[in-house]
């Protein structure tokens, strides 16, 4: 799952997340179907691309065993995905990390790369596409764990939080349906709707 690359490549981890409650989809948006594969197989599929290192934070692991990944539990139940963050930097053996979550179905591997570079020089690379911030989709350092931990001792669940604390770099100019998160059953027939032309990553703005 990761990579301990030589020849000069950096080492990385992908955490992906899988610990949202899915209230507005009304079933758990991971283990929908996508051309006979679940939404979360697909991104994992997209993700090892990046690398062979790969973390699942859950507090549902029997229900993500079939992805035979290491699985890790949030230490702060009901934090949301900053606890989330903490528990995959705890879990990680490398200093870049790309903190991922499973309801990206267009997420490109790509545009991973890309944010996981700028880590060379800031503890955060976060995209910033059509005004929006995505954390979700995101690069972090190992060594922003500390501030991490800050902000959850503080109360705070925010993940932009993190921004005035960290050495950050707003990263423009990715392609915004790479961020693009399902959220409703429209969304996901509308994802069916890509799928099933086989556009892949190419899709209208209408």
């Amino acid at each position: 799952m990761i990579v301990c690359e030589r020849g000069g490549e950096m080492e990385r981890t992908v955490i992906l997340l899988a610990g949202g409650q899915s209230r507005r989809m009304g079933t758990n948006k991971a283990l929908l179907s996508l051309n006979g594969e679940t939404v979360i197989s697909c991104i994992v599929k997209e993700a090892q691309r990046l690398g062979r290192e790969m973390l699942l934070v859950t507090n549902q692991p029997e229900t993500y065993e079939f992805l035979h990944l290491p699985i890790v539990n949030d230490r702060r139940k009901g934090m949301g995905p900053l606890a989330g963050l903490e528990a995959g930097l705890m879990a990680s053996r490398t200093e870049y990390n790309l903190l991922l979550a499973c309801d990206m179905p267009f997420f490109q591997a790509e545009t991973g790369e890309r944010l996981l570079h700028y880590l060379h020089q800031y503890e955060l690379a976060m995209p910033l596409a059509e005004g929006r911030c995505h954390p979700l989709c995101a690069a972090y350092r190992r060594s922003l764990l500390p501030k991490v931990q800050k902000a959850l001792d503080g109360g705070q669940r925010r993940m932009d939080s993190l921004l005035d604390a960290a050495k950050a770099k707003f990263i423009e100019g990715e392609d915004p349906n790479c961020f693009f998160n399902m959220n409703t059953m429209e969304d996901y027939e509308w994802v069916k709707t890509i799928h099933n032309k086989g556009e892949g990553h190419e899709i209208s703005a209408d």
